[in-house]
Formats: structure tokens, sequence, C-alpha cells
């Protein structure tokens, strides 16, 4: 039998294993030698070089016309903005170099982008001593994103793609920042509709000002380290300010936030955070705090939530009034301690409308107001 199924095998036709044909198209080759049949990246899109390569261009550069621009190298200018963008669909690539100004005073922008331009994208590169860094009006220049732009010694602004309202309110521009870093002096280092991977330092308002910022990270002197209708897996920390939060309320998810003499939490929910504070509270949350570390060194209270769960709060301070976990609501499954006695005030380890399954240490000189219900606590 297996002598028979093998001859059978190779007797069939050889079109049954056919796979079309290999033969070029006719006009691949031209008098025998082969030819291009597709476009070039050029061709598909012409890519205007700005400069010279080899050399550093001294002189400002207007963008008027829509279409892809990249630098052949570095721009040194003496004053004044080093690259100006008027119209809308406008790619440019940095293509790693460095836009630098010595003016002195700090001056000027490095890439300036008018009011109303649409579609730019801006990527890889440095800049360095300018005023600022890369700047659009803010309220009507719209579907700007930036990435992989590392901005430093900025006298103002760092990056800014969106500018709050009287109302602090941010415009919904459609634009972002990802990938970035930008340390500036009185202004804002980053801000945008969407901020991710990216980091910033201010010692003025805002270090981050965003409606969404992800896995990002922001230093601030006096202002807020990171202002975020939601902040998501952020680690910011200021010195007299607020580390994140936000005027009109913010969302925070797995972030640390830490301040030395404000709040480091500010939120209306907050799930899985850190937030701490040397001297104020170590996080205020309107509504809910789930899953939750708060502590303070000696500021009012380590923890106030309306509503707790699964939250620790720990008040380390010796003196003046301390409060552990403040609740104006329920209080499920929480931790809370404040730590010795001090020379007045009186200290409050847990208050809640209920409390239920909850641990409290330390002093506990009241630990749940008269009148309240405490469940399953000791």
């Amino acid at each position: 039998m297996r002598p028979f199924l093998l001859l059978t095998t190779l007797a069939l036709p050889a079109l049954a294993f056919a796979q079309g044909a290999l033969s070029p198209p006719a006009d691949a080759f031209s008098n025998g030698a082969p030819t291009p049949t597709m476009k070039t990246l050029d061709q598909i899109e012409p890519r205007h070089l700005i400069g010279t390569p080899g050399t550093t261009r001294t002189t400002r550069y207007t963008i008027s016309t829509s279409g892809s621009y990249v630098l052949a190298g570095p721009i040194a200018v003496a004053a004044g903005n080093a690259i100006t963008i008027s119209a809308s669909n406008v790619t440019l690539d940095l293509n790693g170099f460095e836009l630098s100004s010595s003016a002195s005073p700090k001056a000027g922008t490095a890439i300036a982008i008018a009011a109303g331009c649409s579609s730019i994208a801006i990527t890889n590169g440095f800049i360095t001593n300018f005023a600022d860094g890369i700047v659009s009006d803010g309220t009507t220049s719209h579907s700007i994103h930036v990435a992989d732009i590392t901005v430093t010694s900025a006298g103002v602004d760092g990056i800014v793609l969106a500018r709050r309202d009287a109302a602090y309110n941010l415009p919904a521009l459609g634009t972002s920042i990802d990938r970035c870093s930008a340390g500036v002096g009185t202004g804002i280092g980053l801000s945008a509709n969407r901020v991710t991977l990216s980091r910033a330092s201010s010692d003025g308002p805002r270090a981050i000002q965003a409606g969404t910022v992800t896995a990002s990270r922001a230093t601030g002197a006096t202002g807020y380290a990171i202002d975020a209708h939601v902040a998501d897996s952020c680690h910011a920390t200021s010195n007299s300010g607020i580390a994140i939060g936000a005027a009109n309320g913010c969302t925070a998810n797995n972030c640390y936030a830490f301040s030395y003499f404000n709040w480091g939490l500010d939120a209306f929910n907050a799930t899985g955070c850190y937030a701490g504070s040397q001297t104020g509270y170590g996080a205020r949350v309107l509504f809910t705090a789930s899953g939750c570390y708060a502590e303070t060194q000696s500021g009012l209270v380590a923890l106030a939530s309306t509503e707790a769960v699964a939250c620790a709060a720990d008040h380390q301070g010796t003196y003046g009034e301390r409060r552990g976990l403040h609740s104006n609501g329920t209080t499920s499954f929480c931790y809370a301690h404040v730590a010795g006695s001090g020379a007045s005030g009186t200290p409050v380890t847990l208050t809640a409308a209920i409390a239920a399954g909850c641990v409290v240490d330390g002093v506990l000189t009241t630990s749940v107001p008269a009148g309240k219900k405490f469940l399953g606590t000791p």
C-alpha cells in the first residue's frame, strides 16, 4: 500500500503546487536594468530643510506654508524667536538639534505658533535659554502635538499649548504633550489638554497644567506642581503650594503627592494615592478616598474626606490640635493614628458619622464624637 501511495503522490501534476506568476511587471526594467516602481518618502511628502548641514543657523526662520520641515543643524539666535509658525498643517522635526538664544536677559520664544493655526506636530529636539520654549496663543490654535522635546533654562514658560480662562478652565483644543521635559522660572512648565510621560519644574504658578496628566512628574515652588482634572500614576512635590489638585476639581489615581508647607493632595476623589505634608493637610478629598495613605507632620489633619474606604491616616505631630482621619460621612475599614500629647489642643484620632471596621491607635482623647455610630471598631 505504501509504495502505491508514494507513486500516486509523485504522479500529481506540478500545477497542484503552483504559486502564481513570479515575473516582474513590464515597467520594472529599462534596457535590462531594474527601475523603481514605488515613490520615495520625499515624493509622498517633500521635506523642507531649515539651515545647512554642518553649520549653525544664526537667523530667525518663519514657516508660512503648510508642509513637512526638518532642521539641518542647530539654530542659535541673538534675540527674538528662533522659529515662527504662521501656517496650519505643519510638521516640524528638530532632528535632534538645539534651538538656543544668547539674549540677556532671556527673551523671545524658541518656537512661536501664531493664533488660529491648527494640525501642527513638533518633535525631537532641545531648547535652551529663551524666555519661552514652545508657545501658542492657547485659546484658538488647536490640534497641536509636541513630543520628545526638552526645554531648559526658560525664563517664563516651557511648552504652553492651552491657557486657562478666568474660571480656571482649559479650552478644549485637542492639544497634547508627550515625553517632554521643561525647567522654567516664573511661568508654566507644561500645559496642554493631555500630558503624558513628561516632567516639569517651575518656580511659578504651575509645573504641569492639563486636563489629563498621566505617568508624569512635577516639582513646584509656590503654586500647584500638578493642576489637572485627572491625574493618573503621577509624582508631584511642592514647597509652599499644593502638590496635586485643581481649582475645578481633581480625580487622582495611584499618585504620590507631597507638599512641605501646604496640602499634599486636594482632590474630589482619590484612589490608591499617597499624600503627605509637613505643616498642611496630607490629603483633602471632597467626596471619596479609597485605598489611600495620608500623613502630616504638624498640620491640622492627616486625611479629611467625606467618605473613606480602606485608608490609613497618620498624624505624627506632638503639639497643637491634631486630627488623624476626619470624615463627615462613612469611614470603613480604615486605620487612624495620632502621635503623643502636646502642649495644647485636643487630639482626635478618628471622626466620622459612621465608622465600621476601623482601627485607631495612639492618643485616644476623643476617638469618635458623642452621638456618632462606631461599629466594630475598638
